[in-house]
């Protein structure tokens, strides 16, 4: 139910020098502010990293001929991330059957003011971490004048960690 297009076109076959970048950015907790809800609730901000980097290489295999081109990108974040939600307060925790306690042990001790029926107000802030890369590589021969072929290689690995609950 979403639009979506790739679209692939070629100005240039490539060129017999070799040409580069390199590049790197970076930004960190240091240079934020805090979040609204983090504020609301008198914490402090959250530890927050991002810092990617990556380059590129392409030149010519076969002068006129066969031309290569490779990428790879890398990028670390440490994202911070507000959780807001209610948990059993105080009383309702010692009110609790024995048997029903370790059930709400789970849940944190509320640091906020009490809510209705039987609830408290739970803030935290937590960083949850992310990691992607995207590597590819690509070779073009020229065949005739005409007629080029082409060879693509994408790799693109990633992982992270998602902590809280966008529905609470």
């Amino acid at each position: 139910r979403t639009s979506g297009a790739q679209v692939s076109m070629t100005s240039r076959g490539g060129s017999n020098a070799f040409h580069g970048s390199a590049y790197e950015y970076f930004r960190n907790h240091h240079l934020n502010a805090n979040d609204w809800f983090a504020n609301e609730a008198g914490i402090g901000r959250g530890r927050m990293l991002q810092n990617q980097f990556g380059g590129t290489l392409g030149g010519a295999v076969l002068k006129n001929r066969t031309f290569f081109f490779v990428s790879g990108e890398s990028a670390e974040l440490r994202i911070p991330s507000t959780v807001v939600a209610s948990v059993p307060d105080m009383a309702s925790r010692a009110a609790a059957p024995a048997a029903l306690r370790r059930y709400l042990r789970v849940f944190p001790l509320p640091n906020g003011p009490e809510l209705d029926g039987g609830a408290a107000r739970f803030s935290a802030v937590v960083t949850n971490p992310q990691s992607r890369q995207n590597y590819g590589a690509r070779v073009d021969h020229t065949l005739t004048a005409k007629d080029t072929v082409f060879v693509r290689y994408g790799y693109s690995p990633g992982s992270g960690a998602q902590r809280g609950s966008e529905f609470v």
